[in-house]
């Protein structure tokens, strides 16, 4: 798994004058996050157009803004699990339809997880191989 590199702020400078705006907007992406239980999808084309030039932005803009929004399950952090045990040994395979599915082995490790924190990160873990069959009835990895 990649890990993600750690975000750097582009310039020291900030204007400590738009501190209640910027939180108002927090506020707004959290009462958006809800009212559309999560899956708010993308605003037309043609609302975007309107608000670019009722609110002198550029479309661009927005669309890239809007954009980001559905990719926010990417930035939820993953836990890096640390106290390596061992790995337990799987060695279970399915086929399904054209795909070969492989389960080596599984990484135990010791973790801790805080039951009172909604916003825990998930834990991933393990290491799968993917195959498909193909017309030749030859199996390959993905």
């Amino acid at each position: 798994m990649l890990k993600r590199m750690p975000f750097e702020r582009p310039t020291e400078h900030y204007d400590e004058r738009i501190i209640k705006i910027d939180e108002q907007i927090c506020a707004l992406l959290k009462h958006r996050k809800e009212l559309s239980d999560n899956n708010p999808g993308f605003p037309p084309f043609e609302y975007i157009s309107q608000w670019a030039e009722t609110f002198e932005l550029y479309e661009d803009f927005l669309k890239a803004f809007f954009g980001i929004f559905s990719s926010e399950e990417h930035f939820k952090p993953v836990v890096e699990p640390s106290g390596f045990r061992k790995h337990i040994s799987v060695l279970k395979s399915v086929e399904e339809g054209d795909f070969f599915y492989t389960l080596n082995s599984i990484s135990k490790r010791l973790i801790r997880i805080n039951q009172n924190n909604p916003r825990q990160p998930t834990m991933v873990s393990g290491d799968f191989i993917f195959f498909k069959r193909s017309e030749t009835n030859t199996i390959e990895a993905r």
